[in-house]
Order: structure tokens, then C-alpha cells, then sequence
């Protein structure tokens, strides 16, 4: 049964909601854009029969009765969301709140029921699970596409912030929009019911092939539910943009790419921002050898031009203009994917809101949208720095807990190697240890960089030429280096044995937090990969949980995630904080002989100003 609420039935309506252990929650709203206006008018809730609509648009419930949804959620057990981080950004907008351990996001359940989930056509990068393609997979329905048509037909259409066309939700007759809302909560409750349902019979049938003690997928989703209330509220938090600094750097670096483009104008007739006519130019005129580029396994008759191609070849080669077509394209990207995007997102107090997805990659690792602040560049004493742009707030500094090599110090632990574990806890540096392993055990003497790479690539499943690529020498030479390391640190090579022998015979590998990563067929060299990275991902995101709970009565607070490091802002006065936060990050993985280690960094301006914790205080 389908239920507007209107002024007299409210009251009956939250108190029934209330009484549920299980519900659905669905909102639409004026746009996408919570920091810029854009607001909620209706609210859907389902629970196992019904469907509730609160439409707070013109002519239903006062707006500031939106506070009653707030009653729902505190006495609601779990809700089930589509894209919980848009409802939860847009429901706190209106000072509604989703307090504790409640969320379950259909896209991360999914992740977990299916570690080799990849929807194509998503809408947009923060919707990686749509519910149309969710309803698809699991329950065997499209999605109600009334409104969309209607929209389009009838042309409602507004102009976001960045003078982009925007559907106007609330502009369609409440008698269309009533049926497509209730259509989505129920969908919703469906979704996360049926994959919920799926994961507990996956764990039951994984019971046998389980290794001992090791956690169920229930319990990881226990601690993502956990996750997504954490990630929620340090969103909402944001970062502090130094606008004046990021409006006088992009002004630079548009300046700096004008330059380039005239002198390479000077040289050749080409179009920069055309990979068509800059692949043609390398291989054609320079006479360079570019990556083909790989899609679903098929070579697409193209050749990769992106930056990481670009400024590999111009590392290796010296080339006055293909240096300069890589420094225009990076000031160009700096000026608008950086700074122009972060001065349009900026909310009214100078504060960007990014997005942290739990569910966009198979390992399990945390994305960045919206804008993505996870691979930003590095460089810490260009004047321009793009780093330098986030700074602290006033009374606050930026902390930066890192872990140390955490892949390897997790592969190590696992593999337990008991040799190279014990040269690690007596402080020597992971790939001097290892190093030092294939010297004693193979007479051969290598490097520090050579051991890293040849760990990584065992780690990663990488094949004899890449690793050579990465060591810079012949393929003869990196298959020798290969099999000395493998020889030498024999417990890894027991580990990567196994895990292969378990993506053969069952498809899939287990790690340490219960989570289960599927293995195709013919790619089992890539187990390792999986129990090493997804054990780092759910490391991380564990620490990550940990720290905003420990937190909740400071002022302190988590900022963001990058990979293996968490950022705080801690507030001057609580310098104590700063030990036990590095304990609940260490403590995050449950090691059996080597914890891992978190370096401490801390900066009073800016991103780009990083100093060793210990040097400061």
C-alpha cells in the first residue's frame, strides 16, 4: 500500500515507523547540489509492505516537519539506502541525522555479495551502483522511469552552479511523482533485502573453505554499516580551501600553459588537448613507441596519451617539445580539474565537501569524488603547490597518520616469514630486510629500490615484463631476480602457493576481516593481489571507523582518507590525542607476529607543508 502523509495522519505515520527494525529511506530533491542550495522535498519510507510518501513541496507538510523523519530514524534498527552519502548529505542539510551503526547501502552490499561487480553506464561517479542496474542484477525489475520522461518531455529543466542543465524533481505533479517515489523505497527495501539474504547464504556455504577463526562477510559488513555513518559525518565536515591562494594559482598556471603552447606552436602545428593528433605526432614525427590501449582485453586500434604515458617518455627521453607538451597539459589540469572545480564546489564558508565511495572498487579500497582529492600532486616546494590549497582552520593543525609500507608489512605477516619478520621488528627498513634475505640466501646483492620492486611485483601478480620495465633492465635478467626473491623469502611464496591453489580450487580468497574477493578463471595469479589489497582497504577503513568513533566527544576530527593515510584536524590544545589515535591505527589490523607501522606528519598552513610529528612537538 502506497500512504501520502499529509497533516493528519503525520503523527500516526512516525509513530508506526517508529516501531520498525527495518526500513527504507528515499529522497528527492530540488538538485544535486546540497552545498549550493539544493534541498529535499519529499522523503519515502518502505518497511516489508508499505510505502510512506512526506511531501514537504508546495501544497504538503510545512517543511520544518522534516524534523519528525528525524524520530524514525533514532528508533529504526538499520535503513536501507541507494546511494546512502546523497540522502544523508540532504537530510542534514535540514538538520536531520542518521545516527550510529544504521546504514546499509545496496551498492556496498553489493561489493561484498560480489567482489566482481562492474556496472557499466553509471550515471555519475558518486551512483557507481545505480538502482537500475542494482534491481536489474538482483530482483529482475527496471526502475520506474516515469518522472525521467516526464521531465524531459515538458522540459523542466533549472541550471546548476556550474551553468549545467539540471532536472527539476520538484516541478512534476505531485500524483506522478508520488507513484516513482514509493516506486524507488520499495525497490530499495527489495534491493538490500535480497543481497543481504545472498551474503548469508554465502556465508554458510563458505563455512568448509573459511580459514579458521577468520571472520564472515557479515561481520565486514557490520564494520562498512559503521563506515558509512563515519564517512558521512567527516563529508559534511569538509576541508578549508584557501580561495585567495587557489584563485591567484590558477591564474599562474593558465598563464604558465599559454606560454608552452606558444613555443610548442613554434614548432609544431598541434593541438595539445587532441589525443588523436599528439599520438600521431609521437609516433609519426618523434618516432616514440606508445602503449596500445586495452579494453575488455581487446586493443582498441588506439595508443595510450594520457599523463602518465607522457611523462614517463619525457623522463626518458630528453625532448624539449614533449617536455613542454607534458608541463602544458599539467598546468592545464591544474587549472581547471583542480583549482576552477574547487572554487566552483566551495561551499559559503570556502569549505569543499568530497566524497569517499565504499563500493567502487573491487579490492575494497576507498574512491574519492566530486571532487577526487585522492591523487593530487605531490610536489612540496613548487610555489604553486596544489596541495597548498587545503589548509587548517584557524585553531586547528592538519595530522597525518601514514601507514609505513602497509602492503608489505601485511604480506610479510601473513606470509609468516619469520626471518624477515624478525629483521623488521629490530627496525630495519621492509626492503633492506628483504634484500638482505636474497643476499644471504642466494649470494646475489640487490638494492633497496630493486627488492621493492620485485615485492611489489610479486604482490601484484606482475608478469616478468613489466618487472623488468620497473627494475630497468632485460627480461632475462628481471625472470633471475624473480625467482632469487621468491627462493629466499620463502614464506611469501608459500602464501602466493596458496592462494592460488584456493582461487583454482574454489574461486575466490578469503583475508583476515571476512572479506571474500572472487577470482575469474585463468586469473589466479591475481589472488595474491586480492588478500593483499583488500586486507589493506578494509585496514584502512577499519582505522578510519575507529578514529571518528574515538573522537566523537572532541574536536579533533577526520578529515579525509588518501589510500594509507588518514588526516586529522586536530585542535590545538589536544595535542594528547595524537598517541592514541596512532594506537587505533596501528591496532587496526589484527597481525599475528609484525604490527604495523604509522608515521606521523603535521602541518599549521597547509597540505603541502608536511613535517615529521616528532620534529615539530
Amino acid at each position: 500500500m502506497q500512504v501520502l502523509v499529509n497533516h493528519v495522519n503525520l503523527t500516526s505515520v512516525v509513530e508506526l515507523l517508529s516501531t520498525r527494525s527495518r526500513l527504507a529511506l528515499d529522497t528527492e530533491t530540488t538538485g544535486l547540489e546540497p552545498f549550493k542550495g539544493d534541498r529535499v522535498f519529499s522523503v519515502i519510507i518502505a518497511d516489508e509492505s508499505n510505502e510512506y510518501y512526506f511531501n514537504f513541496n508546495v501544497g504538503g507538510l510545512h517543511k520544518d516537519q522534516i524534523k519528525d523523519i528525524q524520530k524514525i530514524i533514532d528508533n529504526c534498527g538499520y535503513m536501507f539506502f541507494i546511494n546512502y552519502d546523497y540522502d544523508y548529505t540532504m537530510l542534514a542539510m535540514d538538520k536531520v541525522f542518521i545516527k550510529g551503526p544504521k546504514i546499509l547501502d545496496g551498492g556496498v552490499l553489493a561489493r561484498l555479495e560480489n567482489s566482481l561487480h562492474d556496472p557499466s553506464g553509471r550515471k555519475s561517479d558518486n551512483q557507481f551502483f545505480s538502482m537500475d542496474y542494482l534491481a536489474k542484477y538482483y530482483l529482475r525489475k527496471e526502475k520506474d522511469t516515469t518522472v525521467e520522461k516526464y521531465i524531459k518531455e515538458h522540459d523542466l529543466y533549472g541550471v546548476d552552479s556550474k551553468d549545467k542543465k539540471k532536472p527539476r524533481y520538484d516541478k512534476v505533479p505531485l500524483e506522478i511523482m508520488f507513484k516513482y517515489g514509493c516506486s524507488d523505497a520499495r525497490l530499495t527495501f527489495d534491493i538490500c533485502t535480497e543481497i543481504i539474504r545472498r551474503i548469508n547464504g554465502r556465508d554458510k556455504h563458505y563455512e568448509a573453505t573459511r580459514p579458521k577463526s577468520w571472520p564472515k562477510i557479515m561481520d565486514v559488513l557490520g564494520t562498512e554499516s559503521r563506515l558509512s555513518t563515519a564517512l558521512a559525518t567527516t563529508k559534511f565536515r569538509g576541508m578549508l580551501l584557501d580561495k585567495a591562494y587557489c584563485e591567484k594559482a590558477r591564474a599562474y598556471e593558465l598563464e604558465k600553459a599559454s606560454e608552452l603552447l606558444k613555443e610548442i606552436k613554434q614548432t609544431v602545428d598541434l593541438n595539445v588537448n587532441s589525443p588523436k593528433q599528439v599520438q600521431n605526432y609521437l609516433m609519426k614525427d618523434l618516432g616514440l613507441t606508445l602503449p596500445k590501449i586495452i579494453k575488455r582485453g581487446q586493443w582498441t586500434g588506439g595508443y595510450s596519451t594520457d599523463a602518465e604515458t607522457l611523462e614517463a617518455l619525457s623522463e626518458k627521453y630528453s625532448m624539449p617539445t614533449l617536455h613542454k607538451i607534458v608541463e602544458a597539459k599539467r598546468s592545464q589540469k591544474k587549472a581547471n580539474t583542480y583549482y576552477k572545480n574547487w572554487l566552483a564546489m566551495i561551499d559559503a564558508n570556502d569549505v569543499i565537501h568530497c566524497s569517499l565511495g565504499q563500493e567502487t572498487t573491487i579490492t575494497g579500497r576507498l574512491s574519492s569524488f566530486a571532487p577526487n582529492l585522492q591523487n593530487l600532486h605531490k610536489e612540496k616546494y613548487h610555489d604553486y603547490a596544489v596541495r597548498k590549497g587545503f589548509i587548517a582552520r584557524k585553531g586547528f593543525k592538519l595530522l597525518f597518520g601514514d601507514y609505513k609500507g602497509q602492503e608489505m608489512y601485511l604480506m610479510i605477516d601473513l606470509s609468516g616469514d619469520q626471518e624477515t619478520i624478525e629483521k623488521v621488528k629490530s627496525g630495519l627498513d621492509i626492503y633492506i630486510a628483504m634484500a638482505e634475505m636474497v643476499e644471504k640466501y642466494t649470494g646475489i646483492k640487490i638494492t633497496r629500490n630493486q627488492a621493492k620492486a620485485l615485492a611489489l611485483g610479486v604482490a601484484y601478480g606482475q608478469g616478468v615484463t613489466l618487472i623488468a620495465s620497473n627494475l630497468k633492465c632485460s627480461e632475462a635478467e628481471a625472470k633471475k631476480l624473480r625467482i632469487a626473491f621468491k627462493t629466499s623469502i620463502k614464506g611469501v611464496t608459500r602464501l602466493d602457493t596458496w592462494c592460488k591453489e584456493q582461487a583454482k580450487r574454489y574461486g575466490k580468497i578469503h583475508n583476515p576481516y571476512g572479506r571474500v574477493s572472487q577470482i575469474e578463471k585463468g586469473l589466479e595469479y591475481k589472488a595474491l593481489n586480492a588478500l593483499i589489497q583488500g586486507s589493506a582497504a578494509d585496514c584502512t577503513k577499519r582505522a578510519y571507523v575507529n578514529c571518528v568513533e574515538f573522537l566523537k566527544e572532541y574536536e579533533t576530527s577526520v578529515v579525509l582518507t588518501v589510500h594509507d593515510e588518514v588526516i586529522f584536524e586536530l585542535r590545538d590544545g589536544e595535542e594528547y590525542l595524537v598517541a592514541e589515535l596512532s594506537r587505533i591505527m596501528s591496532e587496526a589490523y589484527p597481525h599475528k607476529n609484525l604490527p604495523l607501522r604509522v608515521d606521523l606528519e603535521i602541518s599549521e598552513t597547509s597540505w603541502a607543508a608536511k613535517q615529521a610529528y616528532d620534529a615539530v612537538v
